[in-house]
């Protein structure tokens, strides 16, 4: 590998693992320890800083290929780069986005209009962790 492709390496799979630990570990816990009423107000404060992370995450690491296609022999592998880091960083966007309408949906007893809010944004999210994915194996492969 080039060293210039551990800059994308190391990041990407720093803000996969953190993202993943914070759908698989902090919401769980939240909701079993905090009960549904508090885990509702912490977690609504939590998929905002969630996103965000994913958002500048994604962002950091598409600046990071910019900075590293100087060093890259291989311009596809930078347009590949930074083609996942925008996808995954639009995703987070519109995810985020998305979350005062969820809210909304909830506060206001709509749930069909939360479940259809909630599960766009957990496809986004999930197709946003996809590219990250993809970011290392492009990284890793090429």
């Amino acid at each position: 590998w080039s060293h210039a492709l551990l800059y994308q390496i190391i990041p990407s799979s720093i803000l996969l693992g953190a993202l993943i630990f914070g759908t698989a570990v902090v919401a769980p816990i939240a909701i079993t320890t905090l009960g549904e009423t508090n885990a509702g107000s912490f977690l609504r404060k939590y998929w905002i800083v969630y996103h965000r992370l994913g958002l500048f995450g994604s962002l950091f690491i598409f600046v990071l290929t910019l900075a590293a296609s100087t060093l890259l022999q291989n311009l596809d592998t930078s347009i590949h780069l930074l083609a996942l880091a925008t996808f995954s960083a639009i995703c987070f966007f519109f995810g985020l986005k998305l979350i005062p309408e969820i809210n909304a949906a909830r506060d206001a007893d709509q749930n069909d209009k939360f479940k259809k809010l909630h599960l766009l944004d957990v496809i986004l999210v999930g197709l946003a962790q996809l590219a990250i994915i993809a970011t290392i194996v492009v990284a890793v492969t090429f």
